[in-house]
């Protein structure tokens, strides 16, 4: 979009800025590389390690000094400088589209030795935000430090300090603590290596089976303009979102997350779906409950008390959590989802 382009023409001059007159571009063995903590519908566990990284592997070097400690080298990650591993981690073309295209950049002192006089920093060149451990790094300057370990996030949208959840994390690893295994030397010859679109069938065969714990199941008990008769002849899969013990990420409720199943449940009030958010609530299982966060100014009800933006509370068995639209200055409930533990769906 206009908003994008702008940024990333930022960007560049922001690039051309630091670079020291009469710059020139080498690549440079990387020091560093991102690897996938977590991202929506993706089972991290079966990817290769291989297939998990993303080197910080093209990068711009001064001329005058070479490669000696205190030359800076820079490296850009987006949508535009890693296609495959982006389309690879994020199958669902909407949050694909809410990488930008350089997301950000990631500079470090080449030749400087190890990650803590390397120095590294990262700074946000695209339109959409990231997270660094939780802060927004701004879009000039410094940036803000990352030491191995640090998380990188992509948020589904802005909230406040502190108050982000993202459909993908990457952590920031330096190549020396890999030891044999690490990528930095394939990654000297481009930004990443190729991706298959998706993991060999016989390699998700070939992984055991875990015991998985019985998931806690939200099962539609009020659709308004449904009959109730109608509601409860639909199909399992419309009517019940099932919520994983232990998941890798949170499962987060909205429009773009469960868009079939919200059409078909409103299907009689079409209008009530401008009053649920895109990602309107993040859900997280555990034994003792449903922890539900409102990420919404769109309100959500627990049973008949308000959950604000930003809250959160502990939903048990038999409670009800519902969605709300205003109606002369009042909130109608209009779509309501019944908590039920594990084996009791």
């Amino acid at each position: 979009g206009i908003a994008e382009a702008a940024a990333e023409a930022a960007s560049g001059a922001a690039s051309a800025a630091n670079a020291a007159p009469g710059a020139a571009s080498a690549t440079v063995e990387a020091p560093f590389f991102f690897e996938v903590v977590a991202a929506e519908g993706l089972e991290v566990a079966a990817v290769p390690a291989y297939q998990r990284r993303l080197p910080l592997a093209t990068a711009v070097v001064a001329a005058a000094g070479g490669d000696s400690p205190g030359t800076l080298a820079t490296a850009s990650v987006g949508r535009q400088h890693q296609p495959e591993l982006f389309e690879a981690w994020l199958p669902d073309p909407q949050l694909l589209q809410s990488v930008s295209r350089t997301a950000f950049e990631v500079s470090w002192k080449a030749g400087a030795g190890g990650p803590a006089s390397a120095s590294p920093r990262l700074v946000l060149r695209g339109a959409n935000i990231v997270t660094v451990d939780g802060q927004v790094p701004p879009r000039s300057g410094d940036g803000l430090p990352l030491s191995p370990g640090t998380e990188v996030g992509f948020p589904y949208s802005a909230g406040g300090e502190g108050d982000f959840v993202c459909f993908l994390r990457l952590r920031f690893i330096a190549a020396s603590d890999v030891g044999s295994g690490s990528p930095a030397s394939a990654a000297a010859a481009g930004d990443t290596m190729p991706l298959p679109k998706s993991l060999p069938e016989r390699a998700a065969a070939s992984r055991p089976a875990a015991a998985a714990a019985a998931p806690w199941t939200l099962r539609c008990v009020h659709a308004e303009g449904l009959p109730s008769e109608e509601l409860a002849a639909l199909a399992p899969d419309v009517r019940d979102l099932a919520v994983a013990v232990g998941g890798a990420s949170p499962t987060v409720m909205g429009r773009q997350h469960q868009q079939r199943k919200f059409d078909a449940l409103l299907a009689r009030s079409p209008g009530c779906l401008s009053f649920i958010s895109r990602a309107h609530m993040q859900i997280e299982a555990a034994s003792d409950g449903l922890r539900v966060t409102n990420l919404s100014l769109n309100p959500v009800y627990i049973d008949r008390e308000p959950l604000s933006k930003g809250s959160a509370r502990l939903l048990s068995s038999d409670q009800v959590l519902s969605f709300a639209r205003l109606e002369c200055s009042a909130h109608v409930l209009f779509l309501s989802f019944r908590v039920l533990g594990p084996g009791t769906a």
